[in-house]
């Protein structure tokens, strides 16, 4: 079975500054949010989310030569607060499995959830003032949005339409009878 990459790294050159970010994901541990066997088995063996994080930011730094990690977690806003009070330089945390959006600055730590059904999107905005600002300190702007100000793009929705084909059965299939 394939394994999935656990970050990507993005390279930005603006305003005569070039600058790589390394994007990671992690996921909760949480043993009640799985079944037993979940996700292949990966569950029984992962690492804390923290621990993870710290790794996979270290390795982008000193192995990539990143200037700033922006984690993508999937775990219940509690646990991204406490990621943020932890202090471990990530300016900008992108969290999701919370339905409700959320922007919040935690600890100089930016935490931008958006909710469920794609009915918000966040544009964040991070700025270096200078080639000599470090990479952890850029300024950054959070603004959440209704995505209905925007126009559809027609080819996205294509892609998140067959996508999204599972769950649309799923809305109409019977999964048992219940007995008057």
């Amino acid at each position: 079975e394939p394994k999935l990459p656990e970050y990507d790294i993005i390279e930005i050159e603006s305003g005569g500054q070039k600058r790589k970010i390394g994007i990671i994901g992690v996921c909760t541990i949480d043993p009640n949010l799985y079944r037993a066997g979940a996700l292949g088995g990966a569950m029984a063996t992962a690492t804390p989310v923290y621990e993870t994080a710290a790794r996979l930011k270290k390795m982008l730094v000193e192995e990539h030569g990143c200037d700033l990690v922006i984690p993508m977690t999937h775990q219940v806003m509690a646990e991204d607060r406490e990621m943020a009070r932890l202090k471990m330089g990530f300016p900008v945390l992108v969290g999701g499995h919370d339905h409700d959006p959320y922007v919040e600055q935690v600890e100089g730590s930016w935490i931008v959830k958006t909710g469920c059904d794609a009915t918000s999107a966040a544009i964040i905005d991070i700025v270096w003032p200078s080639a000599s600002t470090p990479g952890e300190e850029p300024e950054v702007t959070v603004k959440l949005v209704t995505c209905k100000e925007y126009p559809e793009n027609k080819q996205l929705s294509l892609i998140a339409k067959k996508h999204n084909h599972v769950v649309v059965e799923m809305e109409s299939a019977f999964l048992c009878i219940i007995p008057e």
